[in-house]
């Protein structure tokens, strides 16, 4: 698995401006903002918006599709970075801040539309708040704290559980009731699964985060 993880610098800066490949010099030149990485996670986000944006108005089985089609976008940037060269803490941070975004859009959509239920939708949304609570003060500390692949997986547990939840509905709505208590069976192992390694992700970021405190003479 790709965690987007860079260096404090953008690849590109590594390489002599002679030697860099036709994408390491335009994210050079744009300061790391347009790289191909980055489309592919913007194409993603916009994906999923429309899929949420479909479910909202009862098309239930395009959202679920355009969803799938978008949160694919996230395991394919990484990697589309990896191979051009152009990873950079930009692209970590865009790659972080669309998974949080869309999380937090599609939650209440999700519940809305009784694809989800309050047990679940508290489940996911609980560890993401802890996770950004943690980053703002990692970011004030200017601490740098990377995603680990607890948490990056742990992320993909949460959108399987909602993906395998979307399907179970999809399923009852043409009453293939069998397929859907499957779906749901598969949604509640995803779910489980991701809660445990969130509470390993986050331990490990409240860690890293507040080890500074606990280093210092007056502490």
């Amino acid at each position: 698995m790709d965690l987007h993880r860079t260096r404090d610098r953008g690849e590109w800066s590594y390489v002599k401006p002679e030697d860099q490949n036709r994408w390491q010099k335009i994210a050079d030149r744009t300061d790391g903002i347009a790289t191909p990485g980055n489309a592919i996670s913007l194409v993603g986000a916009i994906a999923v918006g429309s899929g949420l944006f479909d479910i909202s108005n009862g098309h239930t089985s395009k959202g679920v599709f355009k969803i799938g089609l978008g949160r694919y976008a996230d395991i394919l940037d990484g990697k589309v970075a990896a191979k051009t060269g152009t990873k950079s803490p930009i692209g970590e941070g865009v790659d972080a801040a669309i998974d949080k975004i869309e999380l937090g859009a599609a939650l209440p959509v999700m519940l809305n539309n009784k694809i989800i239920n309050k047990t679940t939708f508290g489940s996911i949304l609980a560890p993401n708040v802890a996770n950004v609570g943690l980053s703002m003060v990692a970011k004030y500390r200017k601490i740098n704290v990377h995603p680990s692949k607890a948490g990056k997986i742990a992320t993909f547990g949460q959108w399987f559980a909602i993906g395998f939840y979307s399907l179970a509905v999809v399923s009852k709505n043409h009453n293939a009731d069998n397929l859907a208590k499957r779906f749901e069976i598969a949604g509640n192992a995803s779910l489980i699964l991701a809660t445990g390694l969130g509470i390993i992700a986050l331990a490990g970021y409240a860690k890293d985060t507040l080890k500074p405190i606990a280093e210092r003479p007056e502490a």
